[in-house]
């Protein structure tokens, strides 16, 4: 077994440890009815755990007093060219987020995969969710270099539900190193807004946007501060935000665009990603 770590969160011990059997892996399920609600159809099934783990998968477990409390699923694969590790799900149960254990998560599959001689992560997070751009973006130093519209079709999970479930593709480097430079968050008073926000009703609202400057060397686009609860009190506003975005993020990668940072706007309700253009390929 690979190498076990120890981490403190909410002033408890918490143990980081490789899953491989299926006793082991069987608690993944549990996980992700607790994390997000899933209906049977959407939780990965045992089985197919145990054979991506047996063709080069690592599933992390974080355990608090033996309960497991948090894990991480990325497996082998191939895109753009590269060889790479996609990690398909991280999550922590609700007790335990702003605690650190996602983020010690991530850096301990990071550690592991390059390791097992790989360089690269990928991995999918729904953009109109701030904290999830902030663990990203800022803590992690991943890059935003891809947009899916409507990437897994319609979700059973009340966190997802009825709404597509567009998603931003991330690249992290074995490094951890940013794309962005210092330079990049500096003056960001002079950086063009592409969607502007205004508070109407306690709620972030932004209007449509008919044309995006993809001249500007950095650009921000803005996102709601609490989309969770949007989609649950106020769908309609929710529905708004990802139809009105999806342009946006899927013009600006397009024009070779990479989002570096992200930034929060709390006297808006909001958040925004800083795009920046690359100059080379």
């Amino acid at each position: 077994m690979e190498n076990t770590q120890e981490i403190t969160a909410c002033h408890q011990a918490v143990e980081l440890r490789v899953l491989t059997t299926a006793d082991e892996l069987s608690q993944v399920s549990a996980l992700e009815r607790a994390v997000w609600r899933y209906d049977d159809i959407d939780v990965i099934p045992v089985t197919m755990l145990v054979a991506t783990v047996k063709c080069g998968a690592l599933v992390l477990g974080a355990f608090d007093e033996g309960r497991m409390i948090g894990f991480a699923y990325s497996l082998p694969g191939k895109r753009l060219g590269r060889r790479i590790h996609w990690s398909h799900m991280l999550g922590v149960l609700p007790a335990y987020r702003g605690s650190g254990v996602g983020h010690r998560l991530k850096l301990e599959q990071r550690r592991l995969v390059t390791v097992r001689g790989f360089a690269e992560i990928h991995w999918t997070f729904d953009p109109l969710q701030a904290p999830n751009a902030h663990l990203n973006l800022n803590k992690l130093g991943a890059v935003a270099a891809e947009f899916v519209e409507n990437a897994y079709g319609e979700s059973t999970s009340p966190l997802h539900r009825g709404t597509p479930t567009d998603r931003l593709i991330v690249h992290w480097t074995a490094a951890g190193e940013p794309l962005g430079s210092p330079e990049d968050v500096r003056d960001l008073e002079k950086v063009p807004v592409v969607n502007p926000v205004r508070v109407e009703a306690g709620w972030p609202v932004c209007n449509d946007v008919l044309r995006v400057p993809v001249g500007a060397a950095r650009l921000l686009v803005c996102v709601p501060d609490e989309f969770s609860r949007m989609l649950l009190e106020a769908p309609e506003r929710a529905i708004h935000w990802r139809l009105a975005t999806r342009p946006l993020f899927s013009k600006i990668l397009a024009a070779a665009y990479r989002g570096v940072r992200f930034v929060p706007f709390p006297q808006s309700r909001a958040g925004a990603y800083l795009f920046v253009r690359q100059t080379s390929p």
